[in-house]
């Protein structure tokens, strides 16, 4: 099982690469707001949510993708962990 760090790392990358491709990867805070900061679209978190159920074998419940549970690194890290440590 991934560990926080390693998530975060991974999560960090996909952003960066999929949707802030040429930004500084430092302008990515832990704690910048994605969704509800007009960083992802509707369709970005779709891909968002694809990513993280494939690369990690979880389930993303609806009520999660928007403004929630996954609306930050930090918010993504703590979900992802969360849905691991319950299997």
């Amino acid at each position: 099982m991934a560990d926080a760090d390693e998530i975060r790392e991974q999560v960090r990358a996909f952003i960066l690469e999929q949707f802030l491709r040429g930004e500084d990867p430092e302008s990515l805070a832990d704690d910048t707001k994605l969704a509800s900061g007009g960083i992802l679209t509707s369709i970005d978190n779709i891909k968002l949510v694809a990513f993280l159920e494939d690369t990690y074998g979880i389930a993303i419940e609806a009520h999660e993708v928007i403004g929630g549970p996954l609306d930050t690194v930090t918010d993504i890290v703590a979900t992802v962990t969360g849905k691991l440590a319950a299997r």
